[in-house]
């Protein structure tokens, strides 16, 4: 039998070395999928606390007082052009709890932007995703 010769140099690779940059996208994709976590668990509570705010009531008007004492609460035009005007009074326990509802409305709002904003970014992060995924398909990886 004939003896087969053997590429020392092939035979010496180690096949378990590091590859940097792959350890470094590797690193990566899990820093994103802990962002994407955090996104996740902050749009939760977001969602939540506009559930609990809801719950408590919420309005949105403007306020105005006349004479300084007397809180009216006056809302939007409406479709027919009217505007509605809801007197509230002096009483303290009536006006803080009017006050406390408007203010409930403000923060709802400002909840709603922000899981605007938060989908938005999950949004932008997916299509980043799903263009590499077709680049990788188009390029036969």
């Amino acid at each position: 039998m004939a003896k087969q010769s053997v590429d020392k140099k092939t035979a010496e690779l180690p096949l378990d070395e590091e590859w940097k940059e792959l350890s470094a996208l590797l690193s990566k994709m899990q820093s994103l999928a802990e962002y994407l976590d955090g996104l996740k668990e902050r749009r939760n509570k977001s969602k939540r606390m506009m559930l609990e705010l809801e719950n408590q009531g919420i309005d949105y008007a403007g306020t105005h007082y006349k004479d300084g004492r007397y809180l009216y609460l006056v809302y939007p035009y409406g479709e027919d052009g009217s505007r509605k005007r809801t007197y509230i009074g002096a009483d303290p326990v009536k006006v803080k709890a009017a006050l406390d509802k408007l203010e409930r409305g403000r923060k709802y709002d400002q909840l709603k932007r922000e899981i605007r904003v938060i989908e938005g970014k999950i949004s932008e992060i997916a299509k980043s995703i799903d263009s590499a995924i077709v680049y990788a398909a188009i390029n036969g990886y």
